[in-house]
């Protein structure tokens, strides 16, 4: 019997602990609500980003200048009313029609006052929130006149890592040209538009390939095109490193000299595709010395190459300078 009475002592007292615990909660939930409550019901000021949208370009004009995507509004208003901003639920914007926008004739530039739309804001923010200001407050639009080019097309290529391998046979682009519009500050100064990087294998067989033009290079320069791809045709071939001794050619000699160089041949070391080594020719090469380049200071002449076949490259000459003996001529 004690130990019945015991154990319901024991429950009823865990029972008011429990109940205690219980009150105590409500309480500080009570208290935390009525906490937020009251903060809310304060006034505060914050920042918000308002986006900005930007629709039709001006007649026969281009945009140079960078526009914002966005404006900092400082607004201030209830927590209440903050609160949906924050939460992301309200997300005001303003639209900036550019055909509108009066340029002066003399200048290229017009100002846009954010302040014009502080009304459109404040309708979208409602009457609870209050627009103290707009960051930046303004903006400056540049434009230029838009104008047409016709310019040249400059393919650019990756080759193999191997040497050995090079551009054998003359490209060929169709179109060779295209017509391009934009800003006419841009637009005169471009002599050619690249394309995008064409990577070309060893021993690649002449092919047609579709090539774009480069897309960041025409957005860089606010650029536009109707041809936004060409077609290109090249071949690489395996090359080999070849040489000849060519005999050294001497021009402008004085009326009343002679002159001897040596030695009187030099070394052409060169490039050359191995398909094309039966084309060559010992007489296709032609290296001078220029005796309007004599000088007492200086006992040699500068060897230069003045003719050569358009199939080879990376040519070079040894020596690059001769000597020569002047003697005047009998009379």
């Amino acid at each position: 019997m004690n130990r019945l009475f015991s154990n319901l002592k024991d429950k009823f007292s865990k029972a008011s602990v429990n109940k205690k615990l219980y009150v105590f909660l409500v309480c500080v939930l009570i208290s935390t609500l009525y906490w937020i409550v009251t903060i809310l019901g304060n006034t505060y000021e914050t920042n918000m980003n308002i986006e900005v949208t930007y629709q039709n370009q001006p007649k026969n004009k281009i945009i140079l200048s960078e526009l914002p995507n966005d404006i900092n509004a400082h607004i201030s208003g209830s927590g209440y009313s903050l609160l949906f901003y924050s939460l992301g639920l309200v997300t005001p914007e303003v639209k900036i029609d550019l055909s509108k926008i009066q340029m002066n004739k003399s200048e290229s530039s017009s100002t846009v006052n954010y302040s014009n739309f502080k009304q459109s804001i404040e309708a979208q923010l409602g009457s609870r929130i209050h627009l103290l200001s707009l960051t930046p407050s303004n903006i400056e639009i540049i434009t230029d006149n838009i104008t047409e080019k016709l310019v040249k097309i400059e393919p650019v290529f990756e080759f193999s890592d191997n040497k050995q391998f090079q551009l054998s046979e003359l490209i060929q682009i169709e179109p060779q040209k295209i017509k391009i519009s934009g800003p006419k500050s841009i637009v005169d100064t471009i002599q050619e538009i690249p394309t995008e990087l064409v990577r070309i294998q060893n021993n690649q067989p002449a092919k047609e390939i579709e090539v774009k033009i480069d897309p960041i290079f025409m957005k860089s320069k606010k650029l536009m095109t109707e041809d936004p791809s060409i077609k290109i045709r090249a071949k690489i071939d395996k090359y080999t490193e070849y040489t000849l001794k060519v005999p050294v050619m001497i021009t402008n000699i004085p009326n009343d000299i002679e002159i001897s160089v040596f030695p009187n041949q030099v070394e052409i070391k060169f490039m050359i595709s191995i398909g094309k080594l039966s084309m060559l020719k010992k007489e296709d090469f032609l290296v001078l010395v220029d005796c309007s380049e004599l000088n007492i200071q200086y006992k040699k002449l500068k060897v230069n190459i003045e003719k050569y076949p358009p199939f080879v490259t990376s040519i070079s000459i040894n020596p690059a300078k001769v000597e020569y003996v002047l003697r005047k001529k009998d009379r």
